[in-house]
């Protein structure tokens, strides 16, 4: 019984968010349209998080030098964030606007770095690209599909299928 009222609990809430992210949107602190992009797709509480960082990347970051490599440049970006003058180097490859930070923020939480940020800010860009949108964190997460394995989305198979492909895996 505690069971069920626990994830009744639970569903109410989750039921309250979605209607919150639908229909509110976020305070903006700039007229970027990267930060309104990510008002509109991430959740209200990642989207703070994703904020902070441009917000970071807009006033405490700069570009100090670019040196060119085969796959593109590796720029190098000075973070003042809290008086901490921090050099990063950035890979950035501008054939497919893709950047990749020595801090790993992105690969470790699946929020954009503010370094990251400073790189793309100077480039003509309306929306984050898609490969810097991490799906779990998007207002859309619950309605799409949690993960394919060789393609085919598991919830579209039986139990006993889904453990035989897992276990055939390992």
């Amino acid at each position: 019984m505690q069971y069920e009222s626990a994830l009744e609990l639970q569903r109410y809430g989750q039921l309250q968010l979605d209607n919150e992210t639908s229909s509110l949107m976020p305070l903006l602190k700039t007229t970027k349209d990267l930060e309104k992009h990510a008002s509109e797709i991430y959740t209200f509480v990642n989207f703070y998080k994703f904020q902070d960082e441009f917000w970071n990347a807009c006033m405490d970051c700069e570009i100090e030098d670019r040196q060119p490599i085969i796959e593109g440049f590796i720029i190098t970006v000075v973070d003042n964030t809290r008086n901490k003058s921090k050099k990063r180097p950035v890979i950035y490859n501008p054939s497919n606007p893709m950047a990749h930070c020595s801090c790993m923020m992105f690969e470790c939480e699946g929020i954009v770095c503010c370094h990251i940020l400073c790189v793309l800010k100077g480039k003509p860009l309306y929306e984050l690209p898609s490969h810097y949108i991490v799906n779990r964190w998007t207002k859309m997460a619950v309605y799409k599909p949690a993960f394919y394995v060789d393609g085919t989305l598991l919830e579209e198979r039986s139990q006993i299928e889904q453990e035989d492909r897992l276990i055939s895996k390992n």
